[in-house]
């Protein structure tokens, strides 16, 4: 985030449709690409006296409330864009473990940030072409409701146009998953490199049904991923960049990482293509710059940003019989869940109804997630999915 411009009243910031107490308020202001963000400076204790978080911990927060909306109310007969949850079960979903979580330490104040710069940070974007027509947008993410008892649940209400935008999906009028990037959400690596989270995004909006993307301009990509503008002024900095995130995600979120290849072509559309398949492999880590820029001189490309390139994922291997990190018990347990949700559970997709099962057979013990699942599977009416989206989550062991 940029530094703070300047600190005004909210009348002077040309903002005259909010109610009169908040107009009454002094404000602070940041710019960044583009966008204003503001918050009443009595605001600013709820953030610790430091700026909104708006940048990639907001991407993640915002994408984890949107999937456990997605869990809370996709079968719900009455479908509301809103979830709950405690904190110590958001700080789980964030990629945090259970021994973090019972210290609680510094990095709840953190999550917490996040949570309250989606609530009090209004954003302002200034000429904004909607049908032909020219507006300035002023508006927050959604509605917090903090609990005043540490142990009871937070709940978030998503404001419109994002309100509107979830109930498309809810009702099934938009096909769209909220939490495919679960993986990245949870992957704490990518909020201390943030540009790996963008860089995971462009590969997850560019995925095809065939296991290649379409190829794009490297400066593009790069442009698209918001990478700061010093940084593609400089080829060689463009390529380390690239070249890391191209080594994470040939390591990462395995059994199937997200790239096992990529191609390099000199030019996809108004020449004859070559094209240049390369392997991320032990040589490709250590490849100094230089070399790297002759090998693409070979295929008649000087700079590495006017290159295109495509990304290719590994295909999808027949799974074993027997579960990684499962003991034979808990893979009996998870077996016999996925048995009774099939067929059951058509909104999430079955890759995340095994995912959330093993994490709460690990959370529970085997013993305890046994003796739930039994209670549950047999009673008189028996209900798979809320027993995925509302009795696991807030299950509370005895002591």
């Amino acid at each position: 985030m940029h530094k703070v411009l300047k600190t005004q009243k909210l009348k002077d910031a040309g903002i005259s449709n909010m109610h009169e107490d908040f107009i009454a308020g002094e404000v602070k202001i940041w710019e960044s690409k583009g966008v204003e963000y503001i918050v009443k400076v009595e605001d600013l204790l709820k953030l610790d006296g430091k700026n909104p978080k708006v940048y990639v911990t907001q991407i993640k927060s915002l994408l984890l409330l949107m999937g456990m909306i997605q869990e809370q109310q996709f079968n719900n007969l009455i479908k509301e864009a809103k979830c709950e949850f405690t904190l110590s079960y958001y700080a789980e979903r964030r990629g945090y473990s259970k021994e973090e979580i019972q210290h609680q330490g510094v990095f709840f104040n953190e999550l917490k940030r996040d949570l309250f710069s989606g609530a009090y940070t209004t954003y302002r974007v200034k000429q904004m072409i909607i049908k032909g027509k020219e507006y300035t947008i002023h508006n927050t993410f959604y509605g917090l409701y903090e609990p005043k008892e540490h142990e009871n649940k937070w709940e978030v209400e998503f404001n419109n146009p994002y309100g509107k935008w979830i109930l498309e999906i809810l009702n099934g009028e938009a096909g769209q998953y909220f939490i495919k990037d679960r993986k990245a959400i949870e992957d704490r690596a990518t909020t201390e490199k943030p540009f790996l989270l963008l860089f995971y995004q462009q590969l997850i909006k560019r995925k095809r049904p065939n296991l290649l993307t379409t190829p794009v301009k490297v400066l593009n990509l790069l442009g698209d991923m918001k990478i700061n503008e010093q940084i593609l002024a400089r080829p060689k900095e463009c390529f380390e960049l690239l070249r890391e995130c191209l080594i994470y995600f040939s390591e990462h979120y395995q059994p199937t990482p997200e790239i096992e290849q990529f191609f390099l072509y000199n030019d996809f559309h108004k020449t004859k293509t070559v094209k240049l398949p390369l392997f991320i492999s032990e040589a490709f880590k250590q490849y100094p710059y230089e070399d790297f820029r002759d090998l693409l001189k070979d295929i008649g490309i000087k700079d590495i940003r006017e290159a295109y390139i495509s990304f290719k994922r590994p295909g999808i291997k027949p799974k074993s019989k027997k579960k990684q990190n499962l003991s034979e018990e808990e893979e009996s347990l998870l077996e016999r869940t996925l048995k009774w949700f099939n067929g059951q559970i058509t909104k999430i997709p079955r890759e995340d109804q095994e995912s959330l099962v093993k994490r709460y057979i690990k959370k529970y013990g085997a013993g305890e997630y046994g003796k739930l699942f039994e209670k549950e599977a047999n009673k008189y009416s028996p209900n798979a999915v809320e027993f995925l989206t509302k009795t696991l989550p807030n299950y509370k062991p005895e002591r």
